[in-house]
């Protein structure tokens, strides 16, 4: 049975949506342009792509859309990057790739570069528990993730608590009753680091 189709957002300017990815199996990012005029981007840090590509969107990618738009009217362009680059819709398989890992990363530093703010929502995978994670070393690719920004001194936002303390909730199921707000990076870093060292 073929799912329902999700188009994108009528506020998203569908023509001019960029996408990086080798063929159908690995997404680096997809960069998603607004109808209207603005001085700002805005990164998305969130755990692998699901099924949005330039052509068809999914209700995270339209969540996050939303959610930057109504709250930031400076924003008009978002990219989407993510821990793993792998489509995946589940996580077992997201460390068999460490080739893609590498350029993911090289690709993301060069995206933060480019961005005025990051928001963070790689969440947690489902029924994982630590060992899970290490397996697929959720917690190193989070650090990494954090060390980049870090290093280039660009804001980072989350939307409600983090999740166990330590994760930056998964977007595409936040109210948007709760909005952006910033967060501690050397703080997370700390508290990562302390997982990958049990």
């Amino acid at each position: 049975m073929v799912g329902r189709v999700v188009h994108y957002k009528e506020f998203v300017d569908k023509d001019s949506i960029t996408i990086d990815c080798d063929d159908l199996n690995y997404r680096y990012s997809l960069t998603i342009p607004f109808n209207r005029e603005g001085e700002k981007s805005a990164l998305v840090i969130m755990m692998n792509p699901s099924k949005a590509t330039d052509k068809i969107s999914d209700n995270t990618i339209n969540n996050v859309l939303t959610r930057i738009y109504n709250e930031c009217p400076d924003v008009s362009k978002i990219t989407i990057t993510n821990l793993y680059p792998l489509y995946e819709t589940y996580s077992e398989k997201l460390e068999n790739h460490k080739e893609q890992s590498q350029i993911n990363f090289k690709k993301m530093e060069t995206a933060i570069s480019q961005s005025d703010f990051v928001l963070l929502g790689w969440g947690k995978p489902t029924d994982k528990n630590n060992k899970d994670l290490q397996k697929i070393k959720y917690h190193e690719h989070a650090l990494k993730a954090v060390k980049l920004l870090q290093s280039q001194k660009v804001p980072a936002f989350k939307v409600g608590d983090l999740r166990d303390d330590l994760f930056p909730k998964h977007l595409g199921r936040q109210s948007f009753d709760l909005k952006m707000s910033k967060i501690d990076l050397g703080t997370l870093a700390k508290k990562i680091n302390k997982k990958i060292k049990v």
